[in-house]
């Protein structure tokens, strides 16, 4: 049901450092793949390039997996619906839908390690989305950033 080619969109982003929000990406596309890894976990490859990373069904129960879809809401800017909005459209809770998240580090062009989380919902079959965050710790201060994530697949 996971596995698969996908067009993935990741949205505006939205970057905190030092407590300044600043909004320096535009959307952005790539493609990616789901596929099986080692002891039947899901993999993630993504391009542009991003190591591959491990995606792991969740549990259903945690609180934080709700969001608003206002221009700067809490599942990154410009997200075009919030959960309320998708369980209409569904008729689904978000507790109900698949979930899952995934973890990876990439550096900055300065070296400083970037901590990134991938939280999705698989809302209706071959559509995955959710938010995409990352934070990093610099000798200038914290520095995050946020931005919405669509995965759709492209094959059957």
């Amino acid at each position: 049901m996971v596995l698969g080619e996908y067009q993935i969109t990741a949205g505006p982003l939205e970057m905190t450092i030092a407590g300044n929000t600043i909004f320096p990406d535009p959307e952005t596309t790539g493609v990616g793949t789901i596929y099986a890894g080692p002891l039947n976990d899901f993999m993630v490859t993504m391009v542009p390039p991003i190591p591959d990373w491990r995606l792991v069904e969740t549990d259903r129960m945690q609180p934080d997996w709700y969001w608003d879809a206002a221009p700067s809401g809490s599942n990154g800017p410009g997200f075009f619906i919030s959960s309320n909005d998708l369980e209409i459209v569904t008729a689904c809770t978000i507790r109900e839908m698949p979930r899952f998240i995934g973890s990876f580090q990439t550096q900055a062009q300065d070296g400083t390690p970037l901590d990134h989380t991938i939280r999705l919902v698989m809302a209706w079959r071959g559509s995955l989305i959710g938010s995409w965050r990352f934070t990093a710790q610099t000798p200038n201060g914290a520095i995050s950033g946020l931005r919405y994530v669509i995965f759709e697949r492209t094959t059957p």
